[in-house]
């Protein structure tokens, strides 16, 4: 494995979206496999990071080493990279960013 090769760790609150978004799929499809697709292929979009953890935007007006990653025209990914790659939240459908970057939950 590469020196370059960074883990990816969900913070809590990055994981109680994932589940939010989960729901939120599931009550507007009524399909839980698309709901599961979805969440999926979000946490594959976040491992991605671990060789290109400098992908994402910087967005330091956020917090001190904030990034952004869009997902589709889906989702945001906030992260930051030290020496793990920490996904902070995963905003979905349009989510305000600084609302919930401040508002400090899930």
């Amino acid at each position: 494995m590469s020196a370059d090769v960074k883990r990816v760790v969900f913070t809590e609150a990055a994981a109680a979206d994932l589940e939010r978004i989960y729901d939120y799929i599931l009550e507007n499809t009524a399909d839980t496999e698309i709901a599961w697709r979805t969440v999926g292929d979000i946490e594959d979009h976040c491992s991605k990071l671990r060789q290109f953890p400098l992908r994402g935007r910087a967005r330091d007006d956020l917090f001190p080493g904030a990034r952004i990653l869009p997902f589709r025209d889906q989702a945001v990914v906030i992260y930051e990279v030290d020496d793990a790659v920490m996904i902070v939240r995963v905003l979905y459908a349009g989510e305000d960013v600084t609302a919930a970057l401040l508002s400090g939950e899930p």
